[in-house]
């Protein structure tokens, strides 16, 4: 009786690797990648303005200076 239990658990398990596909889709890597690509794009620009911002007090104290 026990060897027919196991037999049909196996069964289950090939209809089960069928979904397994569909589950590591490449369009859910995508959402993923997309979330901490834009924080990246806003990152890029906060490392712009900060660069800006030193660039604007030299000159500032440049100014004074001259």
């Amino acid at each position: 009786m026990a060897d027919p239990y196991p037999k049909p658990k196996p069964d289950k398990i090939e209809p089960q690797s069928p979904p397994e596909r569909p589950t590591p889709p490449m369009p859910q890597e995508d959402p993923a990648g997309q979330p901490p690509e834009v924080p990246g794009h806003p990152g890029g620009g906060d490392t712009d303005e900060p660069g800006r911002g030193p660039d604007e007090l030299p000159l500032a104290l440049s100014s004074p200076r001259t």
